[in-house]
């Protein structure tokens, strides 16, 4: 039954024009290069009711084809909202060298990489092991930093970031044509 829920909720939102707004401004939605084409349905329907999405993942860690997911949804969100921006996540604080040697070699082996794509790179205070030892979590709110983040590409079209952030995100308007700044 739970897997039946985004088809129904896609009928629903094509049947009834009135379920306006759904009472959100913006919608964050993380992993989306593992959303299948009902998911991103249901996302384009709720943009056109005026709700921002910030869509949030890495189209070279999608894993669930068992549900139909495919990272052309992530890959293809400049075309569906073309007023969005882009800022790319570049620096793990997740993963130490070693690990994330091994992973951008797989990763840049993929006949699926698109052309120019940058890779990650471990960050300076990063350790050479697999992966950096537990740490206590900050305490600042307002830091924006990819240890948090875990996914090397964000995409949203909601609202700016600062150009010292190394996440990726699309910036712009709705699929309405409502701007967000």
């Amino acid at each position: 039954m739970l897997s039946e829920l985004p088809y129904m909720l896609m009928r629903a939102l094509e049947a009834h024009d009135d379920l306006d707004g759904l009472g959100y401004d913006l919608l964050v939605v993380d992993e989306y290069q593992d959303l299948n084409a009902c998911d991103l349905r249901v996302l384009h329907l709720i943009a056109d009711r005026g709700v921002m999405l910030m869509a949030l993942g890495d189209d070279e860690q999608s894993i669930y084809s068992f549900r139909r997911a495919h990272p052309e949804g992530i890959r293809r969100f400049p075309h569906e909202y073309p007023a969005a921006a882009d800022y790319p996540l570049t620096v793990s604080h997740r993963c130490g060298h070693a690990i994330l040697a091994w992973a951008c070699h797989v990763v840049e082996a993929s006949a699926d990489r698109q052309p120019g794509r940058i890779s990650v790179r471990p960050a300076p205070t990063a350790p050479e092991g697999d992966a950096p030892p537990a740490q206590k979590p900050r305490s600042r709110v307002h830091e924006k930093t990819p240890a948090a983040l875990g996914s090397t590409r964000r995409r949203s079209h909601s609202s700016a970031v600062s150009p010292s952030t190394t996440m990726r995100v699309r910036l712009g308007a709705s699929a309405s044509g409502r701007s967000v700044r």
